[in-house]
């Protein structure tokens, strides 16, 4: 079964951290099994921010996917421009609806501190 650190080791970019947060878990006892508190407190603090940023991150990507797909479609050479244009705008409309609503309720990453 591999350990840990043989999970996260070579993580160098935030987006490789989301799908080993259960490698970070078991990070945090591991270090704090070896005596090393500190290390294991700024590794909890990086666990709970990723935990608090995914969902922040999966609600934006949600109300910005139809607006990507109407604007990598309208990239395609076989679609009419015209309709492109107007598929582009009602997606950015409704993106911009669904934003003014979810800003009504408050900032989406409240809980997430850098």
């Amino acid at each position: 079964m591999p350990r840990a650190y043989d999970l996260i080791v070579n993580v160098t970019a935030p987006a490789e951290i989301l799908p080993r947060l259960g490698a970070l878990d078991a990070m945090v006892t591991n270090l704090r099994d070896r005596g090393l508190h500190d290390a294991a407190d700024e590794t909890a603090e990086l666990l709970e921010e990723a935990r608090a940023f995914e969902p922040a991150m999966q609600a934006r990507s949600c109300r910005l996917r139809r607006l990507w797909k109407a604007v990598e479609t309208a990239s395609e050479p076989v679609q009419d421009p015209a309709e492109a244009t107007r598929n582009v705008n009602a997606a950015a409309l409704d993106y911009r609806a669904v934003k003014e609503q979810e800003d009504r309720k408050g900032p989406t990453m409240s809980e997430f501190r850098p």
